[in-house]
């Protein structure tokens, strides 16, 4: 389900990357109506992605602009690095990665934090504080640690798993294949299918297609390790980077035009 702070995060990431760019509130309100979220979720979403050192709030004159912060530029670098080489690169399950974590339980925002970022870098938990990668993840795992300030409570191994002996992590509870095929089936039916000639033709419709493939796209980062011996998952993951390079590929820049129209501020 669509969340409309997430969706923010989706949009901007994709519209808002030139330096010093901003953009206009009264013009995310219309852009996430499209999405049919009212103007107060929007706004009540606005506020809490600047609560969380995102966005940057501006007032120039009677109107408010928006503006991406540095942290957020750099949340969303790793996260184009990821998106963009996600089941691009050759994969190998001979190194793994094993973290875990004591951070006390009243300091539930960095492990909140500590568990999406770890999602995001193809972790999974097989059970409560424990964190297992299937290639070395160490310098990503370590880059979030220290940016949430948290070293003290967690520890780290790189390892190697004997080949042939590693099917009890596969098959642990750290990843759930049923349901990651079913929404890679999902994924691949609702863009696939899509005429995107017809779509290039309507920028509205462009904008919205191109910006609801990328965020489910992105989903699948927290989902997919990239194990290379579950050959079903392989398939999957191939064809769905073919769909999401095909829609990318056809839809951004008319998506681009529908984005600036729409979250300028009229003359």
């Amino acid at each position: 389900m669509l969340q409309p702070q997430d969706l923010i995060l989706t949009i901007l990431g994709v519209h808002l990357r030139a330096p010093g760019a901003s953009v206009w509130s009264g013009g995310l309100v219309v852009v996430l109506s499209e999405f049919g979220f009212s103007e107060e979720a929007v706004r009540a979403a606005l506020a809490r992605v600047v609560l969380r050192g995102l966005l940057t709030r501006e007032r120039r004159g009677r109107r408010v602009f928006y503006s991406l912060t540095a942290s957020a530029r750099t949340l969303l670098d790793e996260g184009d690095d990821r998106i963009y080489s996600f089941g691009r690169r050759p994969t190998s399950s001979t190194a793994w990665t094993m973290l875990w974590h004591r951070i006390p339980q009243d300091r539930g925002t960095e492990r909140s934090r500590l568990a999406s970022g770890l999602r995001f870098r193809g972790f999974g938990s097989p059970s409560d504080s424990v964190w297992i990668a299937c290639t070395d993840q160490s310098r990503a795992a370590i880059a979030l640690i220290e940016d949430l300030e948290i070293g003290e409570f967690v520890t780290m191994v790189v390892g190697h798993v004997p080949e042939g002996r590693s099917a009890a992590l596969v098959e642990s509870a750290a990843w759930d294949f049923p349901a990651l095929e079913r929404i890679y089936v999902d994924f691949i039916e609702r863009f696939g299918r899509l005429d995107l000639t017809d779509t290039v033709r309507d920028p509205s419709e462009s904008f919205l297609v191109h910006s609801r493939a990328t965020h489910a796209f992105r989903g699948f980062m927290a989902l997919d390790p990239e194990l290379p011996s579950l050959d079903r998952i392989s398939r999957l993951r191939r064809d769905a980077v073919a769909v999401f390079d095909d829609v990318n590929h056809s839809l951004i820049e008319p998506a681009r035009v529908h984005f600036e129209r729409s979250a300028n501020p009229p003359a």
